[in-house]
């Protein structure tokens, strides 16, 4: 692999990785959702929250081992272990409980989306290798979709960088990465009109 296509890759997958994904879905969610009633939080309070439990509290683990240099910033491992998948479903779980009690519909359902995406990745990765990153994009995608609109879904072109950037790291096969994308973007939808 070429030293600045490696370059490239690296920021590619930095730059679409879950916690930023996330936190620019959660802003978004907290600042311009269409819930205008109901939701006991402002948009300051409900970006905090969920920057706190969607962003922060799910990556606490990858966090504590790229500190401890056993992992990279791309969990990258060949093999995770379940326990890679605890602090995330409890942070996920803990998250759609605090946004259904408040009354926060969108943070809610982002919640549950992720709970149930990172559920099926993990029953998937019991048995075989599958993209968490692209899982990680196209879910919150899939997410602005169905509450801004379908103009959004020009963002799923982003996808193709980010499928690259980890198949040129060789973090993933495109199988694996297909297999991610097509589960976030599922996985999203059943929640979203299941949970409503």
């Amino acid at each position: 692999m070429d030293s600045s296509n490696k370059h490239t890759a690296k920021a590619i997958s930095n730059a679409l990785s879950l916690p930023f994904v996330a936190a620019a879905v959660v802003l978004a969610f907290s600042f311009f959702s269409p819930e205008k009633i109901g939701s006991r939080l402002t948009p300051v309070e409900k970006s905090l929250l969920g920057i706190g439990l969607i962003v922060l509290a799910p990556i606490v683990l990858v966090l504590y081992l790229l500190v401890r240099g056993r992992t990279d910033i791309n969990t990258s491992d060949e093999r995770r272990p379940p326990t890679f998948f605890v602090p995330p479903i409890i942070a996920y779980s803990l998250a759609a409980a605090v946004f259904g009690m408040l009354r926060c519909t969108t943070l809610y359902l982002l919640s549950a989306a992720y709970l149930l995406t990172t559920v099926v990745v993990f029953f998937v990765t019991l048995f075989w290798r599958i993209s968490i990153h692209m899982a990680g994009f196209t879910g919150p995608i899939t997410a602005l979709i169905l509450v801004f609109g379908i103009n959004y879904s020009l963002l799923y072109l982003l996808a193709i960088p980010l499928a690259w950037a980890r198949t040129e790291l060789k973090a993933h096969t495109l199988p694996q990465v297909v297999l991610g994308a097509v589960v976030g973007a599922i996985t999203t939808t059943i929640a979203y009109t299941k949970l409503i």
